[in-house]
């Protein structure tokens, strides 16, 4: 289950919240999602963004992080 997600400038910068995007690519039965301004806009031009999502996995909480252009993988292990 997707708690949160968002995509900019992280921790401090602009950003979007991704969070309806990312639960409904999660729902449609993909674990990995690419951190791309083609995927969310680009809320911090000019800086290399992050996608942060914060989820749960078998009843526990987990969070993960990536650069742009990467890609995040919901899995057990988490950061």
């Amino acid at each position: 289950m997707i708690v949160k997600a968002v995509y900019g400038d992280l921790p401090d910068g602009n950003k979007t919240d991704v969070t309806e995007e990312v639960a409904a690519t999660v729902k449609d039965g993909a674990l990995s999602v690419e951190a791309t301004n083609d995927n969310f806009g680009d809320p911090a031009e000019g800086v290399v963004k992050k996608l942060r999502v914060d989820y749960t996995f078998d009843g526990k909480e987990k969070s993960k992080t990536v650069d742009e252009n990467e890609t995040l993988t919901i899995s057990a292990k988490g950061e």
